[in-house]
């Protein structure tokens, strides 16, 4: 059902914690969000996602030959 989900999975929890980071040092500042919080809380968000998703994963290592 939500196979499509999983090669994007990485990116997704990394926007998620870097805009929840974002919004937590916004907030507790003074217990308010303006506008441009906002918009760097989705800016962040948006960068940390693009790049774990730009950046492939290495590939699963082989299992060594069986000795013989």
């Amino acid at each position: 059902m939500l196979d499509w989900l999983k090669q994007y999975q990485k990116a997704i929890v990394s926007a998620l914690l870097a805009g929840a980071a974002m919004f937590l040092k916004a907030y507790v500042d003074d217990n308010s969000l303006s506008v441009d919080e906002w918009w760097q809380i989705l800016g962040a968000a948006a960068a940390a996602g693009g790049v774990t998703w730009a950046v492939p994963n290495l590939p699963k290592p082989t299992a060594p030959p069986a000795k013989e």
